[in-house]
């Protein structure tokens, strides 16, 4: 408990600066600059907001990578043939729930529901971990699977809860 240090949210400001200065020391612009605030504006509100921040910079700097440009700009068009946030975690959910088993798949799925509330329209919520509590047998799924969806940013977790990582 002594070496525990809980980081401060992050201020808009703090996001941008969290963004910026990684482009600056690889000499690299936002094309139009307006796309910062564009990504940090979907990424704000969300509970993991600096990984998000951080996955959505990797794959706009892959998407340059595999362009074959020389202007040295993260780009609006690539972003948005990417998906945005939205897209690029579809993409990211789809690509893990085709490499699991079909058990693990299962347990995706009802892990997934109980993250979810339809009262009107679709809503994230936090769950209890203690409520996915299931058969010993299931139980082990559950918790590879939480794993599987933190290592891929899908999830957020604290001591006693899983989220979604973004609405």
């Amino acid at each position: 408990q002594e070496g525990l240090y809980t980081i401060p949210a992050f201020s808009l400001e703090d996001l941008k600066e969290a963004a910026f200065i990684p482009t600056v020391q690889e000499v690299m612009i936002f094309d139009p600059p307006e796309l910062l605030d564009t990504i940090v504006g979907d990424v704000m509100q969300a509970p993991g907001a600096i990984p998000l921040m951080s996955y959505i910079l990797d794959e706009l700097y892959l998407a340059y990578n595999a362009s074959g440009r020389q202007d040295r700009a993260l780009n609006q068009k690539d972003y948005e043939k990417l998906g945005g946030l939205a897209g690029l975690l579809r993409r990211k959910a789809d690509a893990l729930f085709l490499s699991l088993d079909p058990n693990h798949q299962a347990m995706m799925k009802k892990v997934f529901l109980r993250m979810v509330s339809v009262l009107g329209e679709l809503e994230r919520r936090r769950v209890k971990i203690e409520d996915l509590n299931y058969s010993p047998a299931e139980n082990l799924l559950v918790e590879e699977v939480i794993k599987k969806l933190i290592e891929s940013r899908l999830i957020v977790k604290d001591t006693d809860y899983i989220e979604p990582a973004h609405p």
